[in-house]
């Protein structure tokens, strides 16, 4: 038997050669492939916080919401029923201004968290009781204003149990 020249086996290997640089050419070194996963992994997770976090993300209210607007709450819930109050050209802290508490203790004095109530021809008579309310302010700044009955948190904790600011802190 006879071994084959230098020059035949380099002819009968040139296909395989080529077919293993190829291949090489398409596999990924080990640290080039951690590092794409990491990459990867770190997106995915970005993603994953972003689209958990997307319905948390709050709005801020203008300047002119915040200064003007007062929401009242019927139940010491944020889940209840709620009415905006919009004042006019002047904004709280102005002189001749009501306060959030003053402005939803007014719909309380005319009752109109049940407006099918019957009641005497004037509505505005002011002639219902007006339970403790409190005064918050909701992530876009807005005032807010819930009824304080027995077994709430006290006065001081109860917006931060409602995870609210204090409407006095700015």
């Amino acid at each position: 038997m006879t071994l084959p020249a230098d020059l035949d086996v380099t002819r009968q290997l040139s296909g395989v050669r080529l077919a293993v640089l190829e291949a090489t050419h398409r596999v990924r070194s080990p640290k080039r492939s951690t590092q794409y996963r990491a990459v990867r992994l770190s997106i995915i997770a970005a993603a994953a916080a972003l689209a958990l976090t997307a319905g948390t993300i709050i709005v801020q209210a203008t300047q002119e919401e915040r200064d003007h607007s007062t929401r009242c709450y019927q139940d010491s819930s944020r889940d209840s029923e709620v009415m905006e109050i919009v004042t006019g050209d002047a904004g709280f802290g102005q002189p001749g201004t009501s306060t959030p508490i003053e402005l939803c203790a007014h719909l309380w004095k005319n009752y109109a968290f049940a407006p099918d109530l019957e009641t005497d021809d004037n509505p505005d008579n002011g002639d219902f009781p007006v339970p403790e309310l409190v005064a918050c302010r909701a992530e876009d700044g807005v005032a807010v204003v819930f009824p304080r009955v027995a077994g709430d948190p006290s006065p001081d904790d109860f917006c931060e149990a409602l995870r609210l600011a204090d409407w006095s802190s700015d």
